[in-house]
């Protein structure tokens, strides 16, 4: 039991840097590159693939953010919930 508590205390900092990293992203996707949308139109040029990626990235966050939450939520729980199964452990385990 101390192991576990050893572990799970371990996983503490990474997980908080996780949440914190994907927070910054999402908020950067969906509030901040929306916003250079009309810079980038004004030009007038072609926009390079990424842009073109990283712009379209951001328009459906922005459009189906709520769908992607509510899927990882419930990918969450389904996990959660496969994982106190024995028999699953096990055949994680054994992977």
């Amino acid at each position: 039991m101390a192991l576990r508590g050893t572990i799970l205390n371990a996983l503490v900092y990474p997980a908080f840097l996780l949440v914190g990293v994907l927070g910054a992203l999402i908020l950067l996707l969906t509030y901040v590159v929306p916003s250079f949308v009309p810079i980038f139109a004004g030009m007038g040029v072609p926009l390079p693939w990424i842009t073109v990626g990283v712009l379209a990235l951001g328009q459906f966050l922005q459009q189906w953010g709520w769908a992607v939450l509510l899927g990882l939520v419930a990918l969450g729980v389904f996990a959660a919930q496969r994982l106190k199964d024995p028999a699953a452990r096990l055949a994680l385990d054994r992977r």
